[in-house]
Parts: structure tokens; sequence; C-alpha cells
């Protein structure tokens, strides 16, 4: 299940939150919290976990969203997880290619939640493709970086790719 977890986080991040400020909170307190923490990797996740009670209210709900949201996936499809795609490593969306393909094997709730996941990257994926290459030139694809480096030029991005990233 922590497989499936860590898989649909850059989903579930898609979808995380509704409307934002130009800069969210979480970016700011990831500037103001962990200026030395390089994005990626759940960096500064690690960091908003080890110094939690100094996180802004409003980004530990929206940290809490995210991972409510991933849970559910998670939750939705772990039995799949576990049966087909156990020695499958996480990232790049390895897993979630996996579950796919036993896609007429899969309970119609992870089929849903699976659907869900795909649709949302593939808006993030249309509409915010320009503004990674432009913006985040360098950053490997997988566990959310991309995301959590378009999340701190938020103020730079498409009207579009802004839109993206809060459905």
């Amino acid at each position: 299940m922590r497989r499936t977890v860590l898989l649909v986080l850059a989903a579930a991040c898609a979808a995380a939150s509704g409307p934002a400020a130009a800069e969210g909170p979480c970016v700011a307190d990831a500037k103001r919290l962990c200026p030395d923490v390089p994005v990626g990797d759940g960096r500064i996740m690690a960091c908003f976990r080890a110094r939690w009670f100094e996180v802004s209210s409003a980004c530990q709900q929206q940290v809490q969203e995210v991972e409510g949201r991933a849970r559910q996936l998670g939750v939705a499809c772990s039995g799949a997880v576990w049966q087909y795609c156990q020695g499958v490593p996480q990232g790049q969306g390895r897993v979630l290619a996996c579950v796919s393909a036993r896609w007429n094997e899969l309970s119609s709730t992870c089929r849903d939640a699976v659907a869900a996941a795909g649709e949302k990257i593939e808006r993030f994926k249309a509409a915010c493709g320009g503004d990674a290459e432009r913006l985040c030139a360098g950053i490997p694809p997988g566990g959310g970086k991309v995301f959590a480096c378009l999340k701190l030029y938020e103020d730079s991005v498409s009207s579009a790719c802004r839109d993206a990233m809060r459905l």
C-alpha cells in the first residue's frame, strides 16, 4: 500500500486544494522553513514533518488534503498493487502503468481511481508541459518533482497550468 500512496502523490498533488493565492501557503512555508532544501524526492515534505508545528495551518491543511487523496487511491488499489505489482519500482508512473495493465482484473473502485488519476495527470501534462520546459528544465519527472518545481514558480506559470494545478 505504501508504494501505491507514493505512486499517486503526484496525481494527488495535481488535485490538491481549491483556489490559492498566486503563491500558495506551502510555497511560502517552504521558502521560510526549508530555504536550503532542494525540491524533489519528498525532501520538502520531510522538512515540513520535522517542523510541523511551525508550518502554517493553511499549509498543514493543504498537505493533509493531498495525503488524504493519496490514501484514498492507495486504499482503492492496494490489493492490486500487492497482487500484481509488488516488485515494480516506484516513480515515473511505473506502478500506475503496472496496475493499468491489469485493468480487467481490477475492482471497479480501483479502476475508477486509476482512471481519475490518469485523467488528472494528462490534464496536468497538457496544461503545464510548456511551463515545465521553460521553468523546470533539468528536473527529472516522477515523484511529483515537476509539480513541486512549478508550484515554486506558480506566479510565473500560464493560467491554464495554474488551473490544472488546482484541480
